[in-house]
């Protein structure tokens, strides 16, 4: 129908989504440009889950604080982060209302790929 498709998908997902569809007739990403769009995770629960909240929190932070979280994100996603050469791209960097007012502490935990712009 002569229209343009377009499906964002995370630098973490291009490489497996590439993997799994190359082979469907005109599956291409493009190789210009990247969009980000700031979308923290979070992990929610009821506010009675105090003791859980806290434990799930102190593992979080000793992970980090030991690199063993980063080298988890790396060993799951740093290979489809470099196939997608982020930083030979022009950057658009778009804003996230839905977190407007959220503690931005959430920022230090975020993993940082350099990024030409």
């Amino acid at each position: 129908h002569n229209r343009s498709e377009l499906f964002l998908r995370g630098a973490n997902e291009l490489l497996g989504e590439w993997t799994t569809h190359k082979n469907l007739d005109n599956f291409t990403f493009d190789e210009t440009f990247v969009i980000y769009y700031p979308l923290p995770r979070f992990l929610v629960t009821s506010r009675e889950n105090q003791e859980l909240i806290a434990r799930i929190h102190e593992g979080l932070l000793k992970a980090y604080d030991d690199g063993s979280l980063l080298r988890l994100w790396e060993d799951k996603y740093l290979e489809s982060v470099k196939f997608a050469r982020l930083s030979e791209r022009k950057v658009y960097r778009l804003t996230n209302p839905f977190i407007e007012g959220i503690d931005p502490t959430w920022k230090r935990y975020v993993y940082q790929v350099p990024i030409d712009e």
